[in-house]
């Protein structure tokens, strides 16, 4: 119940058609707060935006990186996702972001980080694994 009404609903993660991104995103805001899981997210939307823009030539203005889950990071999400057919490289982004914040971070003991970047890993790697659509 607490994870569910701290961070699942809260991040969006009921509204999410990818369960592997939704499982990624819930655990990194588990362990690390849900902004900062949700800033990884905007700025893996915004590092794909870019990348569409140039391929597409359209204009896109970049996703405001506040840390809040609102409509147009819930949008943007879907319609990256959808235009690939996959979740991996949000998920991936996410994941690799999670590991640098827990390698740069100065109040966590050195000792508890290889752990922490362990199971950022294995939690990729699950989700990688079942990039599939839910129901």
């Amino acid at each position: 119940l607490i994870v569910e009404r701290y961070y699942w609903l809260p991040l969006g993660c009921d509204k999410m058609r990818y369960q592997g991104l939704a499982n990624v995103l819930a655990d990194y805001a588990f362990n690390s707060g849900t902004a900062r899981a949700v800033r990884a997210l905007q700025h893996g939307l915004n590092t794909l935006l870019v990348y569409e823009k140039r391929r597409a030539a359209r204009h896109l203005e970049p996703l405001k990186v506040d840390g809040v889950v609102g409509p147009l990071t819930m949008r943007l999400m879907q319609m990256t996702v959808k235009s690939t057919g996959r979740a991996d490289s949000l998920i991936s982004h996410i994941t690799a972001e999670r590991i640098q914040f827990i390698t740069e971070a100065v109040g966590i003991h050195e000792k508890f980080k290889p752990g922490l970047i362990a199971r950022a890993n294995r939690v990729c790697q699950e989700a990688l694994n079942n990039d599939e659509p839910a129901g």
